[in-house]
């Protein structure tokens, strides 16, 4: 397995004709890299992405970088702790989103707001219609944080899986 860190922003096919200097190889070589790194999107390689390629016999040696488990390793763990920072903060936030909810709702349910409420059947209406609102932003929410924790454990599995495959 091999790296290439690129330096200018490029396309895939342009970065593939690089590396492997032969032009019967770029189609291969660029689905190769497609394959390794799902995350290039719609071919354009920004500047300062990290790469991996298969150890291709074919590849220069001089614009590529082995891959080894010490660098992989330090990836894997910096790769890691990002995850879990950014999964955290997003955690935080949904539990900001709760504590707001729950603020307006006691305040909606205060003495003095429930007979100003009561008072005016409009103003009913939109409290009515706000505290429904609360509730379903409380259900997505949920569903929210369910989704962040399992895609926490999918990325954390799938970097432990790109680790092996470095080998």
């Amino acid at each position: 397995m091999r790296t290439i860190i690129v330096k200018q922003a490029t396309d895939l096919e342009s970065l593939a004709q690089r590396v492997t200097g032969n032009p019967n190889r770029v189609e291969a070589v660029a689905a190769s890299i497609r394959r390794l790194n799902p995350h290039v999107v719609a071919g354009r390689v920004p500047a300062g992405t990290v790469l991996l390629l298969d150890d291709d016999p074919g590849l220069d040696r001089k614009a590529t970088r082995a891959a080894a488990a010490p660098q992989a390793e330090d990836l894997v763990d910096e790769l890691k702790v990002m995850i879990e920072e950014t999964i955290a903060a997003s955690l935080q936030g949904l539990g900001r989103r709760a504590q707001e909810r729950k603020d307006v709702a006691d305040a909606l349910k205060a003495p003095a707001m429930k007979r100003v409420i009561e008072a005016d059947p409009d103003l009913a209406s939109r409290a009515a219609s706000a505290s429904a609102d609360l509730k379903k932003e409380q259900v997505q929410d949920k569903q929210t944080e369910a989704r962040l924790k399992e895609l926490q454990v999918s990325a954390l599995a799938d970097i432990d899986a790109l680790l092996q495959a470095l080998g």
